[in-house]
């Protein structure tokens, strides 16, 4: 039972609004990690998704799209440029 609870759902969750939708944080914060060590972009949902697999054993509903990984490395570079103006 315990194991059931651990289990991190990797399934974007859709707002009725505008169509869009949010990952859950800790999905946001491993794409930050792999773009700060240097992992291109375009590798990272397939990464995403073997470690998801290895993880939990089936796969996941969805996975970050290209473009979802490129606005993170943009968040990133914000963050990078705003520390190093401090």
């Amino acid at each position: 039972m315990k194991v059931e609870a651990d289990k991190k759902l990797m399934q974007k969750e859709f707002d009725k609004g505008r169509g869009g939708g949010k990952w859950p944080i800790w999905v946001a914060q491993y794409i930050y990690e792999l773009l700060v060590n240097g992992m291109p972009p375009s590798a990272i949902p397939l990464n995403l998704e073997t470690l998801y697999k290895t993880l939990h054993g089936f796969e996941p509903k969805h996975k970050p799209s290209i473009s979802y990984v490129c606005h993170c490395r943009t968040l990133i570079q914000i963050v990078g440029k705003t520390i190093t103006d401090i």
